[in-house]
């Protein structure tokens, strides 16, 4: 293979990869389009339902509660062996 052949191959790598990542990035816009929207959707759904005490704390209770689950969760998957040492 002549360095052209190889240089030819690099800038193909090359343009590939760019093509790549320009995919990546619109389907990264794409699906912050559609959180922007569902965002939209819940809040505006959110406004109509009046939230009462007693739900109100239920869903501070259910979202404090997944919280902790995710805390445990990390702690959980921790590695601790440098404190063995």
């Amino acid at each position: 293979m002549s360095s052209d052949e190889h240089e030819y191959e690099y800038l193909s790598d090359a343009e590939e990869e760019d093509e790549l990542e320009a995919e990546r990035k619109a389907i990264i816009n794409d699906q912050a389009i559609q959180l922007e929207t569902l965002k939209r959707e819940y809040y505006s759904l959110l406004k109509d339902v009046p939230l009462t005490s007693a739900s109100q704390q239920f869903i501070i209770a259910i979202i404090f509660l997944f919280i902790l689950i995710f805390v445990f969760w990390l702690i959980s998957t921790q590695n601790y062996d440098h404190f063995l040492y």
